[in-house]
């Protein structure tokens, strides 16, 4: 219960800031978005592309168990590398320092398991923090020469838009 209250804290002080930082491509756990304007926005990229007749390949990705999937240590250098101060990084730390889960299983409650990745489940930073880090991760794949991928469709850059975990990429020419 206190975690779950310093973690609401943490949140509203650095919700300010994150919204100045975030790129307009997430849409998910921020307020003010929704779903919504991200399918509006790819509608209509692709009915111009469609009126234009140049060719479309949208990828659909959907990170599956995403709070799961977050590697504490990569969490911690989105944090640092987007400016978010020590002080809270530190804070963070400790709220995710000796995390323990129990998993149902027909029934019955396993022993408590200590859980050293992923996010917190049912944690008020949890999709705060996730953002930080698909965020970081997404600018630096789409933006970086090294990674281009197999070219499917000549020309152009690689587009996104997010929403939670689920993203969609095309190329933009």
């Amino acid at each position: 219960m206190v975690s779950k209250i310093l973690a609401s804290i943490i949140l509203r002080r650095l919700t300010q800031a994150r919204e100045e930082q975030t790129r307009e491509n997430q849409a998910g756990f921020r307020p003010g978005r929704g779903c919504i304007y991200q399918i509006f926005t790819l509608r209509q990229v692709l009915e111009h592309r469609h009126t234009l007749r140049r060719p479309t390949m949208v990828v659909f990705l959907d990170f599956k168990t995403a709070f799961d999937s977050v590697h504490r240590k990569v969490l911690w250098q989105c944090l640092s590398l987007k400016g978010v101060p020590k002080k809270y990084i530190n804070l963070i730390q400790d709220l995710y320092s000796n995390t323990t889960g129990r998993v149902r299983a027909y029934g019955e409650l396993s022993s408590e398991l200590i859980t050293s990745s992923g996010v917190r489940q049912g944690c008020p930073l949890s999709p705060f923090l996730f953002n930080f880090v698909i965020d970081v991760l997404l600018e630096i794949s789409l933006s970086s020469s090294k990674f281009t991928g197999v070219e499917l469709l000549p020309g152009g850059s690689l587009v996104d838009l997010e929403y939670a975990y689920d993203s969609f990429i095309w190329r933009r020419r």
